[in-house]
């Protein structure tokens, strides 16, 4: 088990039986600032550098590999990546502050981006949690308090959710994740977890 301890600059590696084996982590090259989003290959740990504006790959036993990405609002920049996912061979990366979501090869070369400032479908308000089922692209979609459902390409497909506390409202949705036909969503603000199918 791998945990973004965010407050430590450090990620976290556990045993099956919670016990810490060891960690990896702190500021400057090839260390974190802030880290938060973190997905896991057969080889890799790839991890937000949210405070630093970049994505770091290391190796299971935490030596480090690769960086991409910096601070600004180009193709390939960041300001503040938050949540990652993997699908094949591209890491997803919820761009937060650029409202958009980023795909890139392992690599990372930037392969394509979807999102723009709004609350029109397709567009996104600080997306912060993203995650893939394989076929679809499901967002987090925190300051328009909705999630919203793309195709791997980045084509709209729908959205559901409103501001709220009521069933299947949500106040500041932080994380999304999908189980089979399940999608589960960290409805921070209304401190609850929602389940849909």
């Amino acid at each position: 088990m791998f945990i973004a301890d965010r407050e430590n600059n450090l990620i976290r590696v556990f045993s099956k039986n919670g016990q810490e084996k060891h960690h990896f982590g702190n500021q400057g090259n090839g260390q974190l600032c802030r880290p938060i989003g973190i997905a896991v290959d057969s080889q890799n740990i790839i991890v937000s550098d949210t405070d630093q504006h970049r994505i770091q790959v290391f190796g299971k036993d935490g030596t480090f590999v690769r960086q991409f990405g910096s601070f600004g609002n180009g193709l390939g920049q960041f300001r503040y990546p938050n949540g990652i996912a993997l699908v094949d061979d591209h890491i997803l990366v919820a761009d937060t502050d650029n409202h958009r979501i980023q795909v890139f090869r392992k690599d990372g070369k930037l392969v394509r981006m979807f999102g723009s400032k709004g609350n029109g479908d397709g567009q996104l308000n600080m997306p912060i949690g993203v995650e893939t089922d394989g076929k679809h692209i499901f967002v987090a979609d925190r300051d328009n308090h909705r999630i919203q459902i793309f195709g791997r390409d980045g084509t709209f497909i729908l959205k559901f959710g409103s501001q709220g506390n009521g069933d299947g409202q949500f106040q500041f949705p932080r994380i999304v994740a999908v189980d089979g036909n399940h999608i589960i969503v960290a409805d921070s603000g209304n401190h609850r977890i929602q389940i849909f199918e």
